[in-house]
């Protein structure tokens, strides 16, 4: 699947608008949806800010995972989609699957699947 089919998925498009924000080395955005709206955006960070990161993730970074729900009430995580995105500094798609702490900490807060890009097109994780 090229960039452009993946990109044709709104969720996507704003994933990628969100990881374009970030001066970051790994530009990954994130999209929380729920039912067909999108509840929230994020993307990677290079310093934790929030409590909850280090609780997930040993690293000493923010994941867009982790930042698309932050602020965002339990009631809208149960059930919900989270997309994410991740092209490399050529432009071309990247992978985007979230890491086994990020895949808890989804699957904690009661997120159901992941889209992720990767070199090929799209991944998906059921949580």
């Amino acid at each position: 699947m090229t960039k452009e089919l993946v990109l044709k998925t709104g969720y996507f498009r704003l994933a990628r608008t969100e990881s374009l924000k970030t001066d970051f080395w790994a530009r990954v955005g994130a999209v929380l949806c729920k039912g067909s709206k999108p509840v929230s955006v994020g993307r990677n960070r290079p310093r934790k800010t929030n409590g909850l990161s280090y609780k997930y993730n040993p690293l000493k970074t923010l994941h867009a995972e982790i930042d698309v729900c932050m602020g965002v009430d339990r009631g809208s995580t149960i059930g919900a989609t989270v997309y994410t995105y991740r092209e490399n500094k050529a432009g071309s798609l990247a992978s985007s699957k979230p890491c086994k702490d990020c895949i808890r900490f989804l699957t904690d807060i009661g997120v159901h699947e992941v889209f992720y890009t990767h070199k090929e097109g799209i991944g998906r994780v059921r949580l």
